[in-house]
């Protein structure tokens, strides 16, 4: 249900952004910092507090302990291959049931690689507090072209009256067929036309979307104690234009979007500190290839025709509202390790080995420290302090 032309846009567009806002903050907060440090430990990034000349050991305990722990429970969740299992009521179900289940499973592995979601939405959640995935069913469209040569008129009006195929080009030839007189039963030479060409068929490649989001590009409420009862929620993501125009945005809209820079919760540069923060700039100047900042939001708002709150799922950037419908639901489910209670984020595993990491650098620094000044110890003499350094020479001839 479109109900863009019944809001006020710079009315909605002010809310979005107070919301938007408040959940950035709450994210950059010690939360954000947490994720950075959480990324950083697990990468066995330096700690900070590191003696030039003395030893940069850093132990990888966050790093052992995840993969342990993930290692464990992604043999717990596909050991089945069953994603799920539908179970019939009565003897009628059965079948249906079956078919039910193979279907499930069919798009989550298949067609969502299945094995990747449930991997990185468990190394999010340990690693960085939440583990989001997001599922919604994508409408999309491939073009294959095709040729055709030396096809009667039948033929032809059949392809050039298929809504999925565009004539892109053809060309008509006329030529002598035989054909059966059905009055004398002879075989008759008769002109005929035939077709020969190009056409772009479109093939619908529609299907449902499972996807993990990297957990610093979603933004929830801090009041939020999990995604139902969350009166606002936002996925950020990065789009290009040309990929806006293709789904049937107007240049003149798609020209006010912009990207926000400044938008980059700390947990995604300690996700980026493996390689270097990573950056796209427009440098090859292709206008249409260049990236833009798009929200797509779900706000709970109070309806007065219909007496009752609704959810509305919003697609905009900080300027600019791009569309606005009603959902019966939000598509985001979320997976935390230490859950607790009333926080919408609960506790990485990460987290918990913060200190023991620290600590065993510490200690396994101060030993190869000790081995290595011990074996190769060495004495310095400040000459400074002498009046006559011949002085010290004579004596250790004297000696």
């Amino acid at each position: 249900m479109n109900i863009a032309s019944e809001i006020d846009e710079k009315e909605l567009l002010a809310s979005l952004e107070k919301n938007i806002n408040a959940s950035d903050s709450y994210a950059e907060s010690e939360i954000g910092y947490q994720r950075d440090k959480g990324h950083r430990y697990y990468y066995g990034q330096p700690l900070g507090n590191e003696r030039k000349g003395r030893s940069q050991h850093v132990s990888m305990d966050v790093f052992d302990a995840v993969e342990s722990v993930k290692s464990l429970l992604m043999e717990t969740f596909s050991a089945d291959r069953n994603v799920c299992r539908f179970d019939p009521q009565t003897s009628e179900d059965f079948v249906p049931a079956k078919m039910a289940t193979a279907l499930a499973n069919y798009i989550f592995y298949r067609e969502n690689k299945g094995s990747k979601i449930l991997h990185d939405v468990i190394h999010d959640a340990l690693i960085a507090k939440t583990g989001i995935v997001k599922r919604y069913y994508k409408d999309y469209y491939e073009y294959e072209e095709e040729t055709f040569e030396g096809i009667d008129e039948a033929s032809f009006n059949m392809i050039a009256s298929d809504p999925n195929v565009t004539l892109t080009e053809y060309a008509e030839n006329q030529q002598m067929g035989q054909i059966q007189d059905p009055q004398t039963g002879q075989i008759v030479d008769v002109p005929q036309m035939t077709y020969s060409g190009e056409i772009l068929r479109k093939v619908d490649k529609s299907k449902i979307c499972i996807e993990v989001i990297p957990p610093e590009d979603f933004l929830v409420t801090p009041r939020a104690t999990d995604e139902d009862d969350a009166d606002f929620c936002s996925h950020r993501t990065s789009r290009t234009r040309g990929e806006l125009l293709a789904e049937g945005y107007s240049q003149e809209l798609i020209d006010k979007l912009d990207e926000d820079r400044g938008l980059h919760e700390n947990g995604s540069l300690g996700r980026d500190s493996v390689d270097g923060y990573r950056h796209d700039d427009d440098a090859d100047g292709d206008h249409d290839r260049g990236y833009v900042t798009v929200y797509e939001s779900y706000l709970k708002k109070y309806r007065e025709d219909l007496k009752k709150c609704v959810i509305l799922k919003v697609l905009h950037s900080r300027r600019a509202l791009l569309d606005v419908e009603i959902v019966s639901s939000k598509p985001f489910r979320y997976f935390t390790p230490f859950p607790l209670p009333h926080r919408f984020h609960g506790m990485s595993l990460a987290e918990v080995l913060f200190d023991i990491q620290k600590t065993q650098s510490s200690l396994k620094r101060g030993v190869v420290d000790h081995t290595f000044m011990t074996n190769t110890s060495r004495f310095v003499a400040n000459l400074s302090l002498v009046k006559n350094p011949r002085d010290l020479l004579d004596n250790r001839v004297g000696r």
